[in-house]
């Protein structure tokens, strides 16, 4: 039997499949150096959304979340990433989306605790 966790990234990579969020992170404009980028910057943006469409309240569950998504990165550094980003231009694109996958019950309420 799947676990929660399983099911719910089964979910969110579908999700992902389709809305391509990698179109919604084009316009963000990278906030570190541009040298000593170990992890680019899509992936980092990527790896927390799907983190908080999984359910993870704080880094450190997105942290540990990103070892079964893909590539462990340390919630130090998505911290630091976060913290100087400026996220208006992804706002206007996640309500959207996440709106619509709700409505096409793509994440299934007991799977998705956030409501809009």
């Amino acid at each position: 039997m799947k676990s929660k966790v399983s099911e719910t990234l089964i979910v969110v990579k579908n999700h992902f499949q389709r809305i391509r969020p990698q179109r919604w992170f084009a316009n963000v404009k990278d906030p570190r150096a541009k040298t000593n980028r170990k992890w680019r910057l899509p992936y980092l943006l990527e790896v927390t959304t799907a983190g908080m469409l999984s359910g993870c309240k704080t880094l450190r569950e997105v942290e540990t979340f990103s070892e079964i998504y893909d590539s462990r990165v340390s919630d130090t550094t998505l911290h630091d990433v976060l913290v100087r980003l400026d996220a208006a231009p992804l706002q206007e694109a996640l309500v959207r989306d996440v709106k619509m996958a709700l409505r096409n019950h793509e994440l299934p309420k007991e799977y998705f605790p956030v409501r809009i």
